[in-house]
């Protein structure tokens, strides 16, 4: 039995690797589980800097309700959309974000949402 690869044997796979696509991929996996405060604007950083209660599901429990009925996204789809819904509430100032479901497009899927915001981002209408 070989011992797990060191962090060098595994970036000089990593180097390697001559697949543009999976990079892109792992680039956009590990984005959700770190904070980029660089590529953040400015306005926006004074949400993050403001302590609220986020209200969002527990995605893991629902996801084995919903397994029991024969429906799955898989552990990782379930885990990275977790992950995505935590830094949309973060970014939008949503106060409670509802994963409703995915939608399969022709291109691309999308996921739907629902959600409350603290604040209105429009301005009143005058009547």
């Amino acid at each position: 039995m070989k011992d797990p690869a060191s962090d060098q044997e595994v970036n000089a796979i990593k180097a390697q690797r001559k697949n543009p696509d999976l990079d892109t991929w792992l680039e956009r996996s590990q984005n959700l589980l770190s904070e980029h405060w660089d590529a953040i604007p400015s306005q926006e950083k004074e949400l993050l800097a403001r302590s609220y209660n986020i209200v969002l599901p527990n995605l893991s429990e629902e996801a084995d309700m919903f397994e029991w009925a024969g429906v799955s996204f898989g552990e990782e789809e379930t885990f990275k959309l977790q992950k995505s819904l935590k830094k949309l509430a973060v970014m939008s100032g949503a106060s409670s974000l509802r994963f409703w479901g995915k939608v399969y497009g022709s291109e691309k899927d999308y996921y739907v949402v629902e959600g409350d915001l603290l604040k209105s981002e429009e301005p009143a209408r005058n009547a």
